[in-house]
C-alpha cells in the first residue's frame, strides 16, 4: 500500500480492501460474517455512537446488526484510546470481524487488529526511506546545530501523509499526531508547524490544534524504541510539506519596495508585520530615537506601533540564504 492510497483511505474512509455499505442485502448475512471472520477482511465502518455502560464504541455493520468495539480494540495505545474514544463517531475506520452473536444480532469488532497489519505494512514502505535519507542526507539531529533546513537536498523528499491530531503539550510545546489513522504517533516542535513565527504558543496550541484536526506533514524520523519496552514513534514537520516561501522571495519582494504591514507583535526595538498574502512575516525596525528623546528610553518605538493597524515600511534585506527579511519604519497611513 502506497501513501496515497493511506491518504485517500484516511480522508475518504475508502476501503482498503472491500467496505461493507448499509444498503448492500446478503442473502446470507450468517454466512457472509463467517467469512470474514475466516478471511480476517479488513473493511470500513461508520462510527454512530458509544454505549457507556458497556464501554463500547457501536457501528452499523450489516443487514440490522449492531458492530461493537470494545473500548480496548479501538486502540492499542492506551493514550489514544482515551483520547479518540468519543471523537470516533461519525467517522469511517477499518475493523475486522472477531465474532458475532445472530440471536441479538451483534457483531463483535477489532480495530486494534485491523490496522496492526496495515501500520506494519506502512512502516515497511516508509522506514527504509528515511533511512536512505538519513544515511545520504543532513540527518534530522544536525538541524539545530550544523545545517540549516534549506541546505538539505532531501528537504522535499520526506515522505508526505495526513495526520490527526490528537493532543499538544503546552510546557514542551509539541503537537502529538496520529498518522494516517494507524495510531503512529508522531510528534512535532510548534517551531516546526510553518514558516512564520508563532507569537504566543500556549493561545496557537489552544486555538489551532483542536483533537482530529486533520493536517499533511513529513515524516523526519523514526525512533523505534521497542526493544526498550516504550512506544516508538515519528518525528514529524508540517512546514517540510508546504512549499518553501524562500524560494524565488526575491521576486516576490525586493529591496527599497515600499510596502504597506499589519502590525502583529512588539519588541523593544522592532515589531513583525504581515504583507498581504505573502507567507512570511517581516520583521520591521523602529526608528532611531529622536534627539530629545531620553537615549535609554526602550519603550519609544513600543508607543509608535499597536498591533492590528497598518503601517508604511521599506524592505531593507532580502536574503534566502540567510533567511533574512527586514524593513525599516516610515509611518502610520
Amino acid at each position: 500500500m502506497n501513501t496515497k492510497e493511506l491518504n485517500e483511505f484516511f480522508y475518504n474512509g475508502a476501503a482498503i480492501v472491500g467496505q461493507i455499505k448499509e444498503e448492500v442485502q446478503h442473502t446470507d448475512t450468517v454466512k457472509e460474517l463467517k467469512r470474514l471472520i475466516a478471511e480476517k477482511e479488513v473493511f470500513v465502518v461508520k462510527i454512530t455512537g458509544m454505549r457507556p455502560e458497556d464501554d463500547v464504541v457501536t457501528a452499523k455493520v450489516l443487514d440490522g446488526y449492531m458492530g461493537l468495539i470494545p473500548k480496548a480494540q479501538v486502540s492499542s495505545r492506551m493514550y489514544i484510546r482515551n483520547k479518540m474514544s468519543d471523537l470516533l463517531i461519525g467517522q469511517n475506520v477499518p475493523v475486522i470481524v472477531e465474532r458475532f452473536n445472530e440471536a441479538d444480532k451483534t457483531v463483535a469488532l477489532s480495530r486494534v487488529h485491523a490496522i496492526k497489519e496495515l501500520s506494519k505494512n506502512f512502516l515497511n514502505e516508509i522506514l527504509p526511506v528515511l533511512d536512505e535519507i538519513n544515511e545520504n542526507g543532513v540527518n534530522y539531529k544536525q538541524y539545530t546545530s550544523k545545517f540549516e533546513e534549506g541546505n538539505d537536498p532531501y528537504f522535499d523528499k520526506y515522505p508526505r501523509v495526513k495526520a490527526k491530531v490528537i493532543d499538544y503539550d503546552k510546557k514542551g510545546k509539541r503537537v502529538l499526531v496520529n498518522i494516517a489513522g494507524l495510531d503512529l504517533i508522531g510528534t512535532m516542535d510548534i517551531s516546526k508547524f510553518d514558516y512564520k513565527y508563532i507569537y504566543n504558543p500556549e493561545k496557537f496550541l489552544e486555538e489551532y490544534m483542536k483533537p482530529n484536526r486533520v493536517i499533511e506533514v513529513a515524516l523526519l524520523m523514526y525512533y523505534d524504541n521497542s526493544g526498550q519496552g516504550k512506544p516508538s514513534n515519528f518525528v514529524v514537520s508540517r512546514r517540510h510539506a508546504l512549499t518553501n516561501p524562500w524560494t524565488g522571495i526575491e521576486k516576490k519582494i525586493r529591496k527599497d519596495d515600499i510596502i504597506v504591514v499589519t502590525a502583529l507583535e512588539k519588541k523593544d526595538s522592532h515589531f513583525f508585520g504581515a504583507y498581504d498574502n505573502f507567507p512570511l512575516d517581516i520583521k520591521c525596525y523602529y526608528p532611531e530615537i529622536p534627539d530629545k528623546q531620553i537615549m535609554d528610553d526602550e519603550k519609544y518605538g513600543r508607543r509608535l506601533v499597536t498591533p492590528g493597524k497598518e503601517y508604511k515600511v521599506k524592505v531593507e534585506k532580502v536574503n534566502p540564504t540567510t533567511k533574512l527579511l527586514t524593513a525599516s519604519f516610515l509611518g502610520e497611513l
